[in-house]
């Protein structure tokens, strides 16, 4: 009597396990994902909230004129309204008469007196951004008049206009993984779970 040999064989997972697996990993990447991880990334056509910051001024901060200023210039990263706006100025005599205070997309001005004094002067804002956030802040200046200097003269050079944030909105983003590179491993973990599967399905010899 001749007796065959079985080879035996290791049992196969089942598809509906391998299927499961897969499920388990999906969740499992989707737990991993940041929060705001398939938040609008660059390029993206979708706007992240965001509030109006003041990006320079004229004067700049810090600057020094030889004669006062025509006007005062705050420009913003982003449009503010026309109404709620607020802006004084101060000297070392006291409140500075600012005239003509209009805001136009951008950008917040106003007059300055020309009959105003050497010194230091201190500038407060408060606007209200598109999205109904309210932005206050302050800046500052000095005029240094030599004497009989006619107010016909030049401004002096500027620094480099000064960047003022906000402290809500100073701080910077941490730099994420961006989502789409989550979706993609999880679309590579799928195929080969899938091609597993496939093979696996195949007759057994």
């Amino acid at each position: 009597m001749t007796i065959g040999r079985y080879r035996r064989h290791r049992p196969a997972p089942s598809r509906a396990a391998l299927l499961g697996a897969a499920l388990v990993l999906l969740l499992a990447i989707a737990a991993m994902l940041p929060v705001g991880a398939l938040a609008a990334e660059p390029g993206s056509t979708v706007a992240a909230p965001a509030h109006s910051l003041l990006v320079s001024s004229t004067p700049a901060d810090g600057a020094t004129l030889k004669q006062p200023p025509d006007r005062v210039v705050l420009r913003f990263s982003d449009t503010i309204r026309d109404t709620g706006l607020g802006l004084t100025a101060t000297g070392e005599a006291g409140a500075v008469p600012l005239a003509d205070v209009a805001a136009a997309g951008r950008t917040l001005t106003a007059d300055w007196p020309r009959a105003s004094d050497s010194g230091e002067y201190a500038v407060n804002y408060r606007v209200v951004s598109a999205d109904g956030h309210v932005i206050s802040g302050s800046f500052a200046f000095t005029v240094k008049s030599p004497p009989n200097e006619s107010r016909s003269a030049s401004m002096s050079p500027d620094p480099a206009p000064s960047t003022t944030l906000t402290a809500d909105n100073a701080e910077a983003a941490p730099h994420a993984v961006p989502g789409w590179v989550w979706l993609v491993l999880a679309l590579v973990a799928l195929a080969a779970i899938g091609l597993v599967v496939l093979r696996r399905g195949g007759p057994q010899r």
